[in-house]
């Protein structure tokens, strides 16, 4: 209940400021999302490697896939915006900086 909660919350304050600070701020929050969710995909594709579920290697890695061109796609949308050095700083996601690898190298180990 409480996170259930405490993203309700986050998320009507990122929706709500979209009427006053415009689109930077859902979109680069968005693109942060997506690049924790890539991580999350090929954590999991590793972790069922050996497991029963090694079957679904592909379609999770697809997966990682998608979520890594999602966020490119928004990183494109404020690459330019004048706002994003400085929360690439604060929350450490943007042009210079992004929360995984890539998605080639995790591909290549396997």
């Amino acid at each position: 209940r409480w996170l259930e909660w405490k993203y309700a919350v986050i998320g009507r304050c990122i929706g709500a400021s979209c009427h006053v600070l415009g689109y930077f701020l859902p979109i680069y929050f968005a693109g942060r999302l997506e690049s924790g969710n890539v991580n999350e995909y090929l954590l999991m594709a590793r972790l069922v490697a050996d497991t029963p579920l090694a079957d679904a290697r592909a379609e999770i890695l697809h997966m990682a896939q998608v979520e890594w061109e999602h966020e490119q796609t928004l990183l494109e949308a404020v690459h330019d915006h004048p706002w994003l050095p400085w929360f690439e700083r604060w929350f450490g996601w943007g042009a210079t900086q992004r929360l995984n690898p890539g998605i080639a190298e995790w591909v290549e180990q396997g």
